[in-house]
């Protein structure tokens, strides 16, 4: 089995968990940050994992247009699908729905709300500041939880 794992990362938190998702795999597998190649065939791969970050509600852009150009492919796999973000699971428990749609989100294999990630160090003064306001965190914060990836890549497996 040949799978490809998908991610989109603005500041890489979903590149981290794509890399440690891989390592956990029993199958070969190709890595694809979707915000450097977004025209990838998947007529080679039997299974696909995918992930990437919200902000403010929204999930990275090239993951959505991704699905939607790939549906109807992507349903033929085996699928796994992960988010990084601050909220849990139990707070937004249609992230996936909305994200990758009704249909490849009941299909999904796996999938996961890993936690998420402040990087102050990464961030620009306007994302600063809008943090800042909303959560009132004023320094670098993770809640990535490893166990939950290594949870995600068992189950996948």
């Amino acid at each position: 089995m040949n799978t490809l794992v998908l991610f989109s990362s603005k500041h890489g938190s979903a590149k981290y968990a794509a890399e440690r998702i891989a390592s956990k795999l029993k199958n070969d597998f190709t890595i694809v940050d979707l915000d450097r190649k977004s025209n990838i065939s998947l007529e080679q791969f039997d299974s696909v994992i995918m992930g990437g970050s919200v902000y403010a509600g929204r999930m990275r852009s090239s993951i959505v247009k991704f699905v939607k150009k790939n549906e109807n492919e992507l349903a033929k796999k085996k699928l796994g699908f992960y988010i990084i973000c601050m909220s849990p699971m139990e707070k937004v428990p249609n992230f996936f729905i909305d994200f990758y749609g009704k249909s490849l989100a009941e299909k999904a294999a796996a999938k996961e709300i890993f936690g998420g990630k402040y990087d102050f160090d990464k961030m620009n003064f306007i994302e600063k500041f809008i943090i800042k306001k909303i959560s009132g965190v004023n320094s670098t914060v993770s809640t990535i939880d490893e166990d939950l990836i290594t949870k995600f890549s068992e189950k996948f497996n």
